[in-house]
């Protein structure tokens, strides 16, 4: 037993208590008269109450400097990081920039590693028609690339009309989902609806789970979404994804298709356009993208007598009884 073992707080605090004791005794048993009880009371008392104090403060003054200690460094440690970019780019980030980096990009603790999104535009049937049901299906995992488990909310949305439109013999909104190869039973589908906040236009979808540390989880998710012949289409992934890839599915007798990247670097890294033999568009980022990043589809039906008010080409209008391919 070395004399480091008395300088814990913990033995001082009961060798404190110990004396305090015995000067109760003291108190107790000896007479107050007698020199022996002064000296035994008072000084087992006065060193047991001043360790007990001593203690008490200490431990507290340490508490207070550590936590004191813990936020510098923390503060310090995101300057630090702030002034990593400075010396390895030769920029300096503003404060409120790195701010946003840190918040959307290095404290999320969940990535997607793939990312696969494959949509379907139905043949037009009608020379008037307005409508059409556009067929979704997201497949992507998801991987916890922290040491700790986290929470991780599996939502979506689903384009929903502004005006009143008739659902009669329509099938609209979730039609499939599955969550680790398990397939959410569609009685759930209300739940995770209401768990969703709807938006003018946006139907939304939440599933809660848990990530444990370094695991990934397939999710893939099958929908329906009611749009105009002539319409647009906006993904944005949520987290950052290591890559993408869009597959549109459309006869290209039917319609005008355009796709953009939104992405910084403004072009796909592949394009394979629709023939009539094989009637779907595959693009891809190989890059990562950045939470909000993802891709815009925009379609217009081909007409061949460009006499139509229904509809724009070019953004030029066109008469009435334009004939759709």
């Amino acid at each position: 037993m070395t004399w480091n073992f008395f300088r814990k707080p913990i033995v001082l605090l009961i060798l404190g208590c110990l004396l305090i004791l015995v000067g109760l005794i003291c108190f107790l048993y000896f007479d107050p008269k007698l020199f022996l009880y002064k000296l035994l009371f008072g000084v087992f008392l006065e060193i047991g109450f001043a360790l007990v104090i001593a203690v008490s403060v200490g431990v507290l003054l340490e508490k207070t400097a550590r936590d004191e200690y813990t936020e510098f460094a923390q503060e310090k440690s995101k300057e630090m990081s702030r002034n990593v970019f400075g010396y390895l780019y030769g920029v300096h980030l503003p404060k409120n920039s790195f701010e946003v980096l840190e918040k959307y990009v290095f404290d999320v603790p969940v990535i997607k590693t793939r990312q696969i999104l494959n949509y379907t535009l139905p043949d037009i049937h009608e020379d008037d028609q307005i409508w059409i049901e556009m067929q979704g299906e997201y497949e992507y995992t998801v991987k916890n690339i922290s040491d700790k488990t986290v929470p991780y909310d599996v939502k979506f949305y689903v384009s929903e009309p502004t005006e009143p439109v008739s659902e009669q013999g329509r099938n609209l909104g979730l039609q499939s989902l599955s969550i680790d190869r398990k397939n959410i039973p569609t009685e759930d589908f209300d739940d995770l609806d209401e768990a969703g906040e709807d938006e003018i236009g946006i139907k939304r979808y939440k599933k809660p789970i848990q990530l444990l540390s370094q695991q990934e989880v397939e999710v893939r998710v099958v929908f329906t979404q009611l749009k105009r012949v002539m319409d647009n289409d906006l993904y944005q992934t949520s987290c950052v994804t290591e890559n993408l890839t869009l597959k549109l599915r459309f006869d290209p007798e039917h319609y005008n298709v355009f796709l953009e990247p939104v992405h910084p670097q403004g072009k796909w890294d592949t394009e394979q356009k629709a023939t009539h033999g094989d009637k779907c568009t595959t693009v891809t980022i190989n890059a990562p993208l950045m939470p909000q990043n993802g891709a815009f589809m925009w379609w217009q039906p081909k007409v061949e007598d460009v006499q139509a008010e229904n509809f724009e080409v070019d953004n030029k209008p066109v008469q009435e009884d334009a004939k759709l391919k």
